[in-house]
């Protein structure tokens, strides 16, 4: 391959990874700023619990029928929150407050739950969080690709020789890998231990109400490649010691098998809001080899990279 060509290959290629990565943060981006329209748009509803339907695997949590009031009481309708309300799971006949959809009374939004004693009820999470990450993420890796492309191409101009650009371009592609990796861990991670610095890390008993092995999916790359690995995922119901009650996916899967249905299990909680659970210790074996090690091997290739660019330059 002669030079010229081969000064003209790198940079395109770093062109086209440039691309890929903002497109798919400008598809993305939109979703994540949205957020729920029926959540953030509906009229307030007050309303009883009817009866909660385990989640379904892949789910967020139980899908729950309510019996809705009308603000003046004198209207009453059925409705449902297919939203999974963040992991809770409110017995039948517990008062909750919320909105509905205008066009669509069936359809509505917990928002808050009542507590069994009397208590002040407690708020229900919107989604499982993540979306700050994938703008941020999104929009440093385009801002990283695309300087790393702006540099490629001047080597066409003379700014750098045909050779010294391989040995910017390598360099280069380690800091994105690394970088990709980190952004690739980072929301797993988040989903499971954001919160526990906010108050104290409590355990309950649980049951494990369903288990199952699926093939996951996940980018392998900024460019669109991806990956498949199997995973042993649970569902566990819990109650903490004031009554609040919790049904939700474990958020963190095993690699090599777990407990099966019926099982008791250990669960420990973030003790203002339980739905940041995690079953057995909150260090895993599969967050120390699988997410946790992204999170070290990422970093260190983004050093390594920007070092070895550093002294080519």
């Amino acid at each position: 391959m002669d030079l010229p060509l081969l000064a003209l290959l790198f940079p395109g290629l770093f062109a086209v990874v440039a691309l890929g990565w903002i497109v798919r943060w400008v598809r993305s981006a939109p979703s994540a700023l949205r957020g729920d329209p029926l959540r953030n748009g509906g009229e307030p509803v007050y309303g009883t619990v009817l009866s909660s339907t385990p989640p379904g695997r892949g789910a967020a949590g139980p899908t729950v029928a309510v019996r809705a009031e009308s603000a003046d009481g004198r209207r009453t309708w059925e409705a449902v929150d297919d939203s999974g309300l963040g992991g809770y799971d409110p017995a039948p006949g517990t008062r909750v407050e919320g909105v509905y959809a205008p066009g669509d009374p069936s359809r509505l939004r917990v928002l808050r739950i009542a507590r069994a004693d009397g208590e002040e009820g407690f708020g229900v999470r919107a989604g499982s969080g993540g979306r700050a990450l994938r703008i941020a993420g999104g929009v440093l890796g385009a801002l990283v690709v695309s300087a790393a492309a702006a540099i490629a191409w001047s080597a066409p101009s003379g700014a750098v020789s045909p050779f010294g650009l391989v040995f910017l371009v390598v360099p280069a592609a380690i800091a994105l890998v690394g970088l990709n990796t980190v952004f690739a861990g980072l929301p797993g991670l988040v989903r499971l231990l954001s919160g526990l610095y906010r108050g104290r890390v409590l355990e309950a008993q649980g049951t494990v109400t369903d288990a199952w092995t699926e093939t996951r999916t996940r980018s392998s790359g900024a460019g669109g490649g991806s990956d498949r690995y199997l995973v042993h995922a649970l569902t566990v119901r819990f109650t903490t010691a004031d009554g609040r009650r919790v049904h939700a996916r474990d958020p963190v899967d095993r690699l090599f098998g777990g407990p099966v249905v019926g099982d008791p299990v250990r669960v420990r909680h973030v003790e203002s809001d339980p739905t940041l659970f995690a079953t057995g210790t909150l260090a895993p074996l599969n967050i120390v080899f699988g997410k946790g090690l992204r999170l070290v091997l990422g970093p260190l290739l983004v050093v390594v990279g920007l070092s070895l660019l550093a002294g080519f330059l």
